[in-house]
């Protein structure tokens, strides 16, 4: 059988079309020590090691779990490097070994039921989008082992919200699954804002860990058709993303995870209706799925969940030409639920650490302090010095030109009482003079 991927680059876009490296995966790439970090390095100069964050690691290890192949395997069903069982199943690639800094990538494995709800117990998972998400949604549930209620479409309504709970077996905090109908950007962005918004209100379940899933594009492609007003879109949804997480935190102390699926591929020859055959072909699709890649959704999400890779050449499995049997949104379920294992297994493994360590972090993922510099804090520091001996916030340069052009009365001004006094008494450092002694 042959790989999609000819390499295990961790920086590379899998869908079709071979997009560019983004800042993101380069960044991953680099965190992951492979050969697209292209650090360039003068004759005779020693490379310098990239600044490596649990953050970064825990992105690249995401994008490794999108890396794997479809596979004949009748035995499926005792072979755990398979995320999903069917006549074909979908198989990780042989996982590579990457070291940052001691760390290396989690292994990844298709989870049983009892390791998906204890993975997930006591979480919030809620699906934005469009149908594509919802179908994501039907086998999240199946994945916790709720087939038959909530594990297919049944009587529930299409283009509308629907939720589920789940019990952990072992006593431990209940879940619950929700999807929301968001098709456009624009549904996905007011709703996003509306969840951070009661989130912010104490509502909604607040200090509950929220996990989000998105998918959209598709609706944009069809009936708004321009993939200009679609980039915009996405700026005011990323926007949205970075404000939940921000509540999120902010409500209970506890961070929102964010994962975006890359459309799905779309199967021309099965679309029934002709405005998806125009307006929504699979090289349509493939352009909104480049305006996605160079928007700032990048810059926001913790993981990329690659729905193109898995389709690819499954258009057999397509019923509709959007819409595929379950085997597909399983396979994208385990590969999720794997990113989610790994990140916040490496978060974990960090946040455990002594402080001081790898594991000092700022609330937003980065490492504290990791910006300073001890030459500029130097400079700022003289500045300062400077400033206060001068009695002048513009770098003594005004006083010096009245020290010097100034008469004798300016001269005799310039003393540090009539600097600082006025100040002291203000911050309630010095008492206010009486009357008397200001007439004095």
């Amino acid at each position: 059988t042959s790989l999609w991927y000819t390499n295990t680059h961790v920086g590379e876009r899998f869908f079709s079309g071979n997009l560019a490296k983004t800042h993101t995966a380069a960044t991953a790439a680099a965190a992951l020590g492979g050969a697209d970090s292209d650090l360039s390095v003068e004759a005779g100069a020693s490379p310098k090691p990239p600044v490596v964050t649990s953050s970064d690691l825990a992105l690249g290890c995401a994008e490794l779990a999108n890396n794997g192949y479809w596979t004949s395997s009748p035995a499926c069903d005792s072979i755990t490097s398979l995320a999903a069982c069917h006549s074909d199943g979908w198989a990780w690639s042989e996982n590579p070994k990457p070291h940052v800094q001691g760390k290396s990538c989690p292994a990844v494995s298709r989870l049983s039921t009892a390791e998906a709800i204890k993975l997930l117990e006591g979480k919030s998972v809620t699906f934005f989008g469009d149908s594509v998400a919802r179908n994501l949604y039907y086998s999240y549930a199946r994945a916790l082992g709720d087939a038959d209620t909530s594990g297919h479409n049944g009587t529930a309504p299409r283009h509308a919200d629907i939720h589920a709970g789940f019990k952990s077996p072992t006593g431990g905090a209940n879940g619950q699954l929700g999807f929301l109908w968001a098709p456009y950007a624009t549904n996905a962005t007011a709703r996003l804002k509306a969840m951070a918004g009661h989130l912010k209100g104490g509502e909604g379940r607040p200090g509950v860990e929220q996990v989000v899933l998105i998918s959209t594009g598709l609706w944009d492609a069809l009936n708004v058709r321009s993939e200009a007003q679609f980039g915009t879109d996405l700026v005011k949804l990323s926007q949205a993303i970075a404000d939940l997480k921000f509540a999120a935190s902010s409500s209970g102390g506890l961070p929102a995870t964010v994962v975006w699926l890359k459309t799905t591929h779309v199967v021309d020859l099965r679309l029934q209706a002709q405005d998806k055959r125009t307006y929504m072909n699979d090289a349509i699709m493939d352009r909104y799925r480049g305006v996605e890649h160079m928007s700032k959704v990048e810059e926001v999400v913790d993981a990329f969940l690659d729905g193109a890779a898995v389709t690819e050449d499954q258009g057999a499995l397509s019923y509709d030409g959007v819409h595929y049997e379950d085997v597909i949104y399983d396979t994208l379920a385990q590969i999720s639920l794997n990113q989610l294992r790994s990140r916040w297994q490496i978060l974990a493994d960090t946040s455990s650490k002594p402080a001081g360590g790898d594991a000092a972090k700022s609330g937003n993922g980065h490492e504290v302090c990791e910006m300073a510099h001890p030459g500029y804090a130097t400079w700022v520091l003289g500045i300062v010095v400077v400033m206060m001996l001068t009695m002048d916030n513009f770098f003594g340069i005004p006083m010096l030109v009245s020290y010097l052009l100034g008469g004798e009365t300016l001269k005799r001004a310039i003393t540090y009482e009539n600097a600082y006094g006025p100040l002291l008494v203000k911050i309630g450092m010095r008492p206010a003079p009486s009357q008397g002694a200001s007439e004095a």
